[in-house]
């Protein structure tokens, strides 16, 4: 593109009314207006001639001549603007202007087009853009954070706005030497006019361009392209300088008006309208205009004539109406029931949901769920879920244990009643006119792989076996009222656990927090280290709870002990041996907050010998519990002292926990499969650290077996302020394209091939306003909902079921959350849950009895695509549909129009499909207003609408209301097209080193067909890629494409690396009573040829005998050092000590030898301890014994 040389004639501006969708784009003046732009203009620069290194003056070619000096600076071709300056890499590069500027005698105005290279690492430093030689200064740069500046008289000033360097941009800056205030224009805008200071150089000097006088890198020289510098020896008005941005505006236009252009024609070349209908007129004279202008044209006209294009094109397609084609054939993903479900949570007896003297739901509560039809219930909630401890929410009511909310120390936050407990979810969610899929949220605040592994036993093991061993909990299941299997698939460990924050307050770190690095922890478990937490007690974990009491025998508990796994058959017996916390480790103190406020108490084995005032405790390594004693036997601590407690605990991690689950899947189905039974246990196991970091640790750990997906809460914020309710809307509507939508892409994008996104908990967050129990968060759940299921998540559950209605939120987030809300009646209390509530279910909850109505009966998600998607002015999308289709070709279309105001014309076709007569099934959700929400007093002010259409032609022609929610139920079979075929072929690079399959294997596929390619390396060999046509296409073994043309893949191999021998090493105790036995270092693995170390210690009374292996002594050393060249199991023996026996004297006297005589049998001069010895005393004539005296 080749551009005029100079525009010495006057800029005409007119009105403009549309938006830029390019950032250097001011919108034109208001009314028309001549500006003559060469008005003091003493120099201009071009670039379209320069010779060698000199760069002419345009204005005036016999003065002010350019000069190119350095290395780093050169003509670029091609630009927008035909030939520009451009900077690269380099110090030195500058356009040197001689003799041009004296900030003392003459004002100025200067401008100049630049494009910045993004690409340049600024490290935090400015960009010199216009520059004085000599005691000049820097005219104007760029700040670190994109703000325009100037020194020119020794002081820093600043324009008020950034740019966004992304994009070319046009800035002028006008000194007036008389009032010494320096004014930014950015892109024809007035920025700000300020003070530039008084040192004022009364010099004459060069103006360089794009560097420092002082060439360096601080500030940093000009990188990309500058263009049309314009040099004025006055100070433009706001008019003038924006004449002199609009005169060459039009080229940062042009490529727009062509993109618009393009779509306009195409859009005409449709022939969706009869050529004599009006808007078919107007669209084609439209574009004769626009065929006219060129990128020399004024930006106004350029700008008005997009605009005329698509008011157009608006015209033209509002006649046509917004078309939708569905495709049958075209099979996305398939769906269950169980999809589209809710997360309820147990707490506060369900949030008021359930009855606990009936022990069921409630009935009114219960004719609203089954209404909205969901189809997983997600239990046992949220944050609330990661200290549950499910075994102590089973069995008879009386015999359960409170629960600890999981933000435990909030104020008046106590221990929760788990009346509505693991048994009592079941029951409900798995009643016949229920149906709903648990999905269940493991507790692993408070849980270990034992624990995790018999809550998968109970769930899902038949009655009558013990895969675990131990405790038979699937016969503790049957006693529990359900003999069959639960059949639970998905699980998720915890909930937001990469959330941190305050223990008890905000974080969702729990025992993770005691250890160096979080998100490894949850990954591989580890020690975890605690310095005076303070101790709780089991029911209640709250601080202000947790002080003395001032009674005997208190008791209080570790937070973070590991769970005793329990043994007995009713599984409420502490298992003897277990070690819930690091012998050795803990330390109690007593007393308050403070250094030097509180003082250690010993630990000893036994309060037996302790006096009243000794302080002493005992601990219960079983379940890290900690023992105080009766005033008699140990002192009580004082009433209203905090107890404190330092101890080390080893936590098992998310792959511990998943991998116990899955060997317990693996148990289970064994037994199925030996009885016969076709019953097959599922165990999807999905981690709450929604990050990256989790996701790369498992791909470093080989550990992606270990999971199924990530959970993603893809919380949009919160939409801001609603005294705007118009405002409000729009801007949750692009929170749901921006945020809620594009969070879960992002992530999928992330995650390995064949992990899926878990979308367990979404919404509108947070938010206290009203709206978001109306209409405007119905829409917004149904506009995110349909993406969330196209990308592939097995279950999607809105957040939350049910809360109570009113105006606030607690820890948890707003209540109007909740799809039903609670309403507290008389004699209520919502702090147990306890007490009368009725209910009333939101238009969100309506959301769902459509879908659960018409596109969850479908078993296929098949494919949708409209002609034309209009952008609404809050720059989203106006509508979104999607299609499911039912084994009997029934197809169930949903259409989502988030136009607040306007309702829109809609044409449904279906590929292959003539609807000429056939009868539809519509339901709509739209209410009256946006706003509008129902209450107790009006539960059907926003409801589904039902109505039948019959088609009048091959196309369904409907309207889809503002701010509505449309499904459409084409009940009659339907016979697709012939499907296009292709071939697929796949190759090795190298049949040596590997092979390739193809499943499934035909000579043709259908288009849209999945076919996968499987990558096997040969020994010594590793796979590389997929590739296409030389092109990568897949990193992964295993390659899923859908055929959309004739395809042969190559799969690349190449020789593997030499690779580490590693060997395991375990140690062992022939007794654990007698002595412990460790490995250091310890680890999970060892590489051939490293040096390990086996110590041995022994308990008090037992001594160290030696180290065996498969029963071969191996040393007698208690710490033995080897070299690892093998897996080895060590064995530490130990034996009891021998005591040393004590010997005496007995000796033997009479009290006068002539009265009698005496002997020892045996006689000895030493006797063992415990030995039998005779004593024998005989009288002489004349006296009689007495007695033995012993002195």
């Amino acid at each position: 593109m080749k551009k005029k040389m100079w525009r010495t004639g006057l800029c005409g501006l007119t009105a403009c009314s549309m938006l830029f969708t390019m950032p250097a784009l001011a919108w034109a003046a208001d009314e028309p207006q001549n500006t003559n732009i060469d008005n003091g203009l003493i120099a201009y620069y071009d670039f379209e001639n320069v010779n060698e290194k000199k760069v002419p003056n345009v204005k005036d070619q016999s003065k002010y001549e350019g000069e190119l000096k350095g290395s780093n600076v050169s003509i670029a071709s091609d630009t927008i603007f035909g030939k520009s300056l451009k900077f690269t890499e380099g110090t030195e590069g500058t356009m040197e202007i001689p003799q041009i500027m004296n900030t003392s005698q003459n004002s100025y105005s200067i401008s100049l087009w630049f494009k910045y290279d993004t690409n340049t690492n600024r490290e935090g430093k400015n960009t010199v853009l216009l520059q004085q030689s000599g005691q000049g200064r820097t005219f104007l740069q760029f700040t670190k954070d994109n703000k325009y500046a100037t020194y020119v008289n020794a002081t820093n000033v600043y324009s008020d706005k950034t740019v966004d360097l992304s994009q070319w941009q046009h800035v002028m800056a006008t000194y007036n030497k008389d009032t010494k205030k320096i004014a930014f224009y950015i892109n024809g805008e007035k920025d700000s006019e300020k003070d530039a200071g008084n040192q004022v150089v009364n010099e004459l000097t060069n103006l360089l361009i794009g560097r420092h006088k002082n060439a360096g890198n601080d500030p940093l020289s000009m990188r990309g392209l500058v263009d049309e510098i314009r040099v004025y020896d006055k100070v433009l008005t706001a008019e003038e300088a924006k004449a002199v941005y609009e005169s060459k505006a039009g080229a940062m236009l042009f490529p727009q008006l062509q993109e618009t252009l393009k779509e306009a024609k195409e859009l005409d070349a449709s022939g969706s309208l009869d050529t004599e209908a009006e808007e078919a007129k107007v669209l084609k004279e439209a574009i004769a205009e626009a065929e006219k202008l060129t990128a020399e044209s004024q930006l106004s006209e350029i700008s008005e004539t997009i605009k005329e294009l698509e008011e157009a094109m608006k015209n033209y397609r509002a006649a046509i109406g917004v078309v939708l084609t569905v495709s049958p054939t075209k099979e996305e993903r398939s769906i269950e029931k169980s999809t589209i479900g809710i997360n309820h949570r147990y707490a506060f007896n369900g949030y008021g949901s359930f009855d606990s003297t009936k022990m069921e739901m409630k009935e009114e509560f219960t004719d609203l769920y089954k209404e909205a039809g969901f189809g997983s219930i997600r239990y046992p909630g949220g944050t609330i879920s990661n200290l549950f401890r499910w075994k102590d929410t089973i069995g008879d009511k009386e015999d359960r244990v409170n629960q600890i909310h999981g933000f435990y120390n909030n104020p008046n936050q106590g221990g929760i009643a788990p009346n509505f407990g693991l048994t009592e979810v079941a029951d409900f969610a798995y009643r016949d006119d229920v149906q709903s899929e648990i999905v269940y949220v493991y507790g692993f605040g408070r849980g270990s792989a034992q624990d995790a592994a018999d809550l998968v036993e109970y769930l899902n093991a038949p009655a009558g076996s013990n895969p675990g061993g131990g405790v038979a909990w699937a016969d503790i299941r049957k006693e529990n009222g359900h003999a069959e299997p639960y059949n639970v698939r998905y699980f998720e460990i915890g909930n937001e656990n990469n959330q941190p924050g305050t223990d008890g307050t905000t974080s969702q770190q729990y025992w993770m927090i005691g250890t160096q690095d979080a998100e490894k922890a949850y990954v591989e478990g580890g020690i975890a280290s605690f310095t005076k937490q303070y101790a709780v007690k089991k029911d209640d974990w709250n601080k202000a709870a947790s002080v003395s009491d001032g009674t005997a025998n208190q008791v209080r508990y570790m937070r973070y002990a590991n769970p005793n796994p329990m043994t007995g058959k009713d599984g409420k017996t502490l298992v003897e041996n277990f070690e819930a916390v690091q012998k050795g480790s803990v330390e109690v103190w007593v007393g308050t907050d403070g250094e030097g406020n509180n003082h250690k108490w010993e630990v000893v084995e036994s309060l037996d010998n302790a006096g009243a005032n000794d302080q002493k405790v005992t601990i219960d390594y079983r379940d890290g519990s900690i023992h105080f004693g009766d005033g008699t036997h140990g002192k009580i601590p004082a009433k209203g002292q905090q107890i404190y407690v330092t101890y080390k605990v080893k936590r098992d991690g998310f792959v511990a926990v998943s991998k116990a689950m899955k060997d317990m899947t693996a148990e289970i189905n064994e037994i199925n499969a030996k009885s016969g039974s076709a019953e097959k246990a599922s165990c999807y196991v999905y981690s709450s650290w929604e990050t990256k970091g989790f996701i790369d640790k498992m791909a470093a750990g080989n550990w992606n077996d270990y999971y199924d997906g990530l959970t993603i809460h893809p919380y949009c914020g919160d939409p801001g302020a609603d005294q705007d309710k118009g405002a409000f809307y729009d801007s949750a509507m692009r929170l749901a394209e921006n945020v809620g939508i594009q969070k879960v892409k992002n992530y999928v994008n992330m995650l390995p091939q064949g992990k899926v996104p878990v979308i367990s908990e979404y919404g509108i967050f947070r938010s206290t306003s009203p709206l978001l129990r109306s209409q405007t968060h119905a829409v917004y759940i149904a506009k995110v909902l349909m993406e969330y299921v196209r990308l592939g998540s097995p279950y999607i559950q809105k957040h939350c079921l049910v809360d109570w209605y009113s105006s606030g939120a607690d820890s948890l987030g707003p209540t109007q959350q909740a799809v039903i809300q609670a309403v507290p009646q008389t004699g209520a209390n919502q702090g147990t849950g306890e007490g009368n509530f009725r209910f009333f279910s939101t238009p969100s909850a309506k959301v769902f009895e459509l879908f659960s109505n018409s596109f969850a009966k479908g078993t296929k998600v098949v494919g949708t695509e409209f002609e034309h998607v209009e952008t609404l002015a809050n720059g989203t999308k106006a509508y979104s549909a999607i299609a499911s289709k039912g084994d009997d070709g029934t197809l169930y279309v949903t259409v989502v129009n988030t136009d607040r105001e306007n309702d829109k014309k809609l044409r449904v076709k279906v590929d292959g499909v003539d609807l000429t007569g056939k009868t539809v099934e519509v339901q709509t959700l739209a209410g009256e207003s946006f706003v509008d929400e129902n209450s107790l007093a009006e539960p059907d002010k926003v409801t589904i609408e039902n109505s039948t259409v019959t088609a009048e032609g091959t196309d369904l022609e409907l309207t889809a209301k503002a701010h509505s929610v449309m499904s459409i139920t084409v009940k009659e079979k339907v016979d697709p097209p012939a499907p296009e075929t292709y071939t697929v072929t796949a190759k090795a690079n190298n049949t040596d080193m590997g092979t390739v399959t193809i499943d499934p294997v035909k000579d043709k596929y259908n288009a849209g067909e999945k076919v996968t390619a499987t990558a096997t390396a040969k020994e010594g060999y590793e796979f590389v890629n997929w590739t296409v046509d030389g092109q990568e296409v897949s990193t992964k073994t295993t390659y899923e494409l859908t055929v959309e043309k004739n395809t042969e893949l190559t799969a690349n191999f190449k020789a593997k690396a030499p690779v580490e021998e590693k060997f395991t090493v375990t140690a062992r105790v022939n007794d654990s009573k007698m002595g412990e036995a460790k490995i250091d270092p310890d680890k999970a693995e060892y590489v051939k040829g490293e040096k390990v170390k086996a110590i041995a210690t022994a308990k008090e009374g037992y001594e160290f005998v030696n180290w065996t292996v498969d029963g071969e002594a191996v040393s007698t050393e208690a710490t033995y050092e080897f070299t690892v060249d093998k897996n080895v199991e060590l064995t530490a023996n130990f034996k009891e000590t021998e005591k040393p026996v004590e010997k005496f004297t007995v000796t033997a006297k009479v009290n006068d030898s002539k009265m009698g005589t005496v002997k020892l049998d045996p006689d000895k001069a030493e006797y063992a301890k415990g030995e039998k010895v005779t004593a024998t005393a005989t009288a002489k004539e004349g006296y009689e014994f007495v007695n033995w005296t012993v002195a």
